[in-house]
Formats: C-alpha cells, sequence, structure tokens
C-alpha cells in the first residue's frame, strides 16, 4: 500500500492552518497546559522560599547556639545564610549580637515567606483565570 506524503493534500492535524499557526492541540487543551505551568511555578515559587526559609532558620541556630564554624555543613549553611540575609544586615540593633543575628535574621524569614506566598499565590489566581479561559 502506497503512502500519501503531507505534501500531497494530506490534512494533518498537526499542519499549519491558513493563517500559519499550528492546529495540534485544541484551545482547551493549550488553556489547560498553560493553566498547568502556571500552578507548577506557584509550587516552585512555594518551595523555593520554604528552602530559603529553612536555610535562614538553621544559620540562625547555629549562630546562637554557637555552631563550630569550621564543620562544612555548619559553615555551608551559614554562607547560604549570611548571602541570603544581606539586605536585612543591621536592620535592628538590639545590642547583643546573638539576638541582633536572630531578629534581623528572622525579619528575612519571615519576608521569604510572605513574598514567597503572595507570588504563588498570584500564579495560582492568574491560573485560574486561565484555565476558565478569561
Amino acid at each position: 500500500m502506497a503512502r500519501k506524503r503531507r505534501d500531497e493534500g494530506d490534512n494533518h492535524p498537526n499542519d499549519e492552518d491558513g493563517a500559519g499557526r499550528t492546529r495540534g492541540g485544541s484551545a482547551e487543551g493549550q488553556l489547560a497546559a498553560s493553566a498547568s505551568a502556571l500552578l507548577f511555578a506557584a509550587r516552585v515559587v512555594k518551595w523555593v522560599a520554604w528552602l530559603f526559609a529553612g536555610v535562614i532558620a538553621l544559620g540562625i541556630l547555629f549562630v546562637v547556639l554557637d555552631a563550630n564554624p569550621h564543620n562544612g555543613i555548619a559553615s555551608t549553611i551559614h554562607g547560604l545564610a549570611v548571602a541570603l540575609v544581606a539586605p536585612f544586615k543591621n536592620l535592628f540593633h538590639p545590642g547583643d549580637a546573638k539576638l541582633t543575628v536572630a531578629v534581623n535574621w528572622g525579619v528575612a524569614l519571615v519576608f521569604y515567606l510572605l513574598v514567597g506566598w503572595v507570588i504563588a499565590r498570584v500564579l495560582r489566581a492568574v491560573a485560574a483565570r486561565v484555565a476558565i479561559g478569561d
């Protein structure tokens, strides 16, 4: 049995229409895929915010409990936490060095969680609008 070539008038579902658009999927399918991608992005943002918060929380613990700075894990976590809390350095000066770290880094921790929550919430709201076709 001879096969037709696609350029010989065979209307394949993935061919381009007259306007140059691909007709591979329905509009509903494309909207569902977009909504799914937005929901995935919201989950990623939420997990990154929690990861940042966890690193900062461990950093606070390591400073307050005088972790060994020569320990590989403690120094790595501390270095990551310092990078994450840099914009919040010297925000408050309560007097005690450990309390200063706990307060300033705690503010950074809350900030990352709030910003992550807001961004994830916006992404989920946009996904809901996309899913219903607005």
